[in-house]
């Protein structure tokens, strides 16, 4: 390393001399006010005649000719930009030839030079073609450069200088002979390593993120020649694909997805990846892999690759369809960006033909139900289950792709632990989803379960969320509160079964229940339009609406039966919302409190009271299912219906010639029954909309 005191004007003004930024650098972003000190600086020095230090300029020998050195700037890019453009400044505005001849030859430009070597300085290719137009025109012209061009900050440097030179009581040629006492200290760097002085400098005061560092440490040990070709096709590629905002998330999710793991050994200690160690951790990990010739092109590629899996995620066209449409969904609801490691992976394995687009579609279904779970139980998922997720992949045993996907996710214990079906419909009860969720999750699960009810949706972008009751109760809405006797309403506000989906949410306000109904029945949803069946609204209608959508949400988000956990007859819980796709052998011994089925709420004291009502309520809306029945094979199995009162021991009269055997062994079997017989009769009726149809839920006492 050689240091020399020595002026700017004396460095940059050897004949043939080019100084180059390289690409790894970052774009010349000088501000207004940066400049307005450097002119000041300046001034000052024509006035009081002293000499002033601007700071040090490092750089390191590149490709030269024996006529022609190039010169690598590793520090100090800004500065000697910066006053490359206030020279061109003073030239514009000097009016004496000779000395304008003299700036021209001897420090803008290398005039018996060509090609690489005609400017005594080289931009970075986003700066360069302003930069070049500037300084090769011997007499300014504006005209001659685009409001695009103008809006650089290159030129607009460059017209700042011009403006200040021109207010300024100090003559231009002044200025410019006071340039020549701006002092520095040129460091040119031999045989030392230049990443090492570069990170010394930064941790001295450049602002450079990890995505610049890494660009850095990747690119400078080449010549300039590699890294212009490699940078221009890869890294700006990368760069040009997701935005500066993504490329640290990039960064860290493909580092973990390559380690699969998301922790790093700093200072003997374990640590997770996070902004403050990414640098660090590359460095780590690139030391730990095979450096062979041509290994940096090899990595630059890989990441390439995966940036454009990657764009997917974060570019996504919203309105379109199929993966996009959940690549949004995953994206936007869930707040877990880090899930975007496992999706790489999967990605990787469609792109290479492994896995169908069908395949990775599915596998997109299961981490938006996995992720919907997780956000409903007060989680989200972080990059280590991302990394351990693609780790149990790996290793599993040899089973279809979907049911290794299924496997992975199910993988997880504690806070990373799939929510099973009674946990999920526990939170959606129990919680207030509205405070947990806030408006953009709260919208979403409304969406979906109108999605799942309709399989129509139109989504209107001035849809707000409606609170039935609302969350300031009037003198009216508390009055009729009292009367019906109902003194938790407080409790249920926030709650799934209080919320629905309204085009305006201002005209509705604080109206009375019963004062809402019309428009409700007017609603572009149906959602909102199903809420005219209840006469009343009060704690109990929203806990009952409440168990209701959390089992249309296990259908939503669901998750296979061999992987819940069996409900124990210890954990069922009062309150809670079972059907009878549960395990029936639990609710031997149980009581049930209230029904709802077909849009009617039945509170009922037993289990023979739920029995009647269902089968009754079947025969108002068609009786031919139940004539049909009568001389089924099933029904001569099962005996579940006779055509006359003395058919069996026992038997409860539902319609003409329609009588319900009552003699059962056990709850089990009266229930079973009951789900067969529901099945029979969506078959074979023609008098509702089975698609439409919700399924039997109850409550327990």
């Amino acid at each position: 390393m050689k240091a020399n005191e020595t002026t700017l004007i004396e460095l940059i003004g050897v004949r043939k001399r080019t100084f180059s930024i390289p690409v790894y650098q970052r774009n010349y972003d000088w501000k207004a006010d940066n400049c307005k000190q450097l002119f000041y600086d300046i001034q000052t020095i024509a006035e009081s005649g002293k000499d002033h230090f601007l700071g040090t300029i490092v750089y390191i020998p590149d490709r030269s000719t024996a006529t022609s050195p190039i010169f690598i700037v590793i520090d100090g890019q800004q500065r000697i930009t910066s006053v490359m453009l206030f020279i061109k400044a003073l030239h514009d505005s000097i009016d004496d030839p000779e000395v304008k001849e003299d700036i021209e030859d001897d420090y803008l430009r290398n005039s018996k030079s060509g090609g690489d070597y005609r400017l005594k300085l080289k931009p970075i290719e986003s700066d360069q073609n302003v930069y070049e137009k500037l300084m090769m025109q011997n007499d300014f012209n504006e005209d001659s450069f685009t409001p695009a061009e103008k809006q650089t900050v290159i030129y607009r440097n460059y017209d700042l200088f011009k403006d200040l030179i021109n207010e300024s009581s100090v003559p231009a040629k002044e200025l410019y002979e006071a340039v020549f006492k701006l002092e520095i200290v040129e460091i040119q760097l031999d045989k030392e390593n230049p990443q090492e002085i570069f990170e010394s400098l930064n941790s001295t005061g450049l602002d450079l993120s990890n995505a610049d560092l890494l660009r850095n440490y990747l690119l400078m040990s080449l010549d300039y020649d590699q890294q212009q070709d490699l940078y221009k096709r890869y890294w700006i590629e990368i760069e040009h694909m997701l935005g500066n905002d993504q490329i640290e998330p990039f960064m860290t999710h493909y580092l973990i997805l390559k380690k699969k793991s998301d922790s790093v050994s700093l200072e003997g200690k374990r640590a997770h990846i996070n902004p403050g160690n990414l640098y660090k951790a590359y460095k780590m990990y690139l030391s730990d892999i095979e450096q062979k010739d041509g290994y940096l092109e090899e990595l630059l590629a890989d990441m390439k690759k995966y940036a454009t899996y990657y764009q997917h995620f974060v570019n996504f066209d919203v309105s379109r369809n199929g993966v996009d449409k959940k690549h949004s969904e995953i994206f936007t609801q869930f707040n877990s960006p880090s899930i975007a490691i496992t999706l790489m992976y999967f990605y990787d394995l469609l792109s290479a033909g492994k896995i169908s687009l069908s395949e990775y579609e599915k596998s997109l279904d299961i981490c938006i139900s996995y992720l919907f779970r997780s956000r409903v139980s007060g989680h989200n998922v972080g990059p280590q289950f991302s990394a351990l997720l693609i780790q149990y992949f790996e290793r599993s045993k040899e089973v279809s792709f979907i049911d290794k996907v299924w496997d992975a996710f199910n993988s997880g214990k504690g806070k990373n632990a799939f929510p099973s079906d009674e946990s999920f419909k526990k939170n959606l009860q129990s919680k207030d989803l509205y405070l947990a969720l806030r408006a953009s999750g709260m919208r979403y699960l409304l969406y979906k379960l109108e999605e799942n009810l309709s399989k129509e949706v139109v989504r209107e972008e001035n849809a707000t969320i409606e609170h039935i009751m609302p969350q300031t109760l009037s003198s009216e809405w508390r009055t009729y509160l009292a009367k019906q006797n109902d003194t938790a309403y407080d409790l249920y506000v926030h709650r799934l079964g209080n919320l629905t989906l309204t085009k305006e949410n201002s005209k509705l306000s604080n109206n009375l229940f019963k004062d809402k109904l019309d428009e409700y029945s007017e609603s572009n949803y149906k959602l909102t339009r199903q809420l005219t069946k209840y006469k009343e609204w009060t704690s109990k209608e929203i806990q009952l609406r409440s168990l209701k959508l959390s089992e249309s949400s296990t259908e939503i988000w669901p998750l296979p039966r061999k992987y819940n956990d069996l409900i124990s007859k210890d954990e069922l819980r009062e309150g809670m919302a079972y059907s009878l796709d549960d395990d029936l052998e639990l609710f031997n011994g149980t009581k049930p409190a209230t029904v709802m089925f077909m849009d009617e709420v039945f509170t009922v004291n037993s289990w023979m009271d739920v029995y009647i009502n269902v089968h009754r309520r079947l025969y108002e809306i068609d009786s031919t299912p139940y004539t049909s029945y009568l001389f089924t094979d099933d029904n001569i199995k099962e005996q579940v219906l006779t055509d006359s009162e003395e058919g069996f021991a026992k038997t409860s009269k539902i319609g003409e010639h329609s009588y319900l055997n009552m003699t059962f062994r056990n709850t089990r079997r009266m229930l079973r029954k009951l789900r067969l017989f529901i099945d029979y009769f969506m078959d074979n009726t023609h008098s509702i909309n089975k698609d439409l149809v919700e399924e039997l839920v109850f409550e327990l006492a």
